[in-house]
């Protein structure tokens, strides 16, 4: 089903070698403005989280992806749905 719904995306404990770049996907699409960016030296870890609100037209797949250059390992990484009704 489709409808407004908040996003919650938590992402602890990255490794990487430089700017770290997430992008948050909707049926496997890339959302332009969605994007969370952070800074590490190589082996530092960072805490990185953002909420949105999405409007979501019909059943949605939502998904992280690597959209750096760097190398990254995700601990712990989840997205949260809350469906606003």
């Amino acid at each position: 089903d489709g409808g407004m719904v908040v996003v919650s995306t938590t992402l602890p404990l990255f490794f990487a070698t430089a700017t770290m770049s997430v992008q948050l996907y909707a049926n496997g699409a890339a959302i332009a403005t969605e994007i969370l960016n952070d800074e590490a030296s190589p082996t530092e870890s960072a805490n990185v989280s953002k909420t949105i609100v999405y409007n979501a037209t019909a059943e949605t797949a939502l998904s992280i992806h690597n959209a750096s250059t760097a190398t990254i390992n995700f601990t712990g990484a989840n997205i949260t749905v809350q469906r606003l009704v």
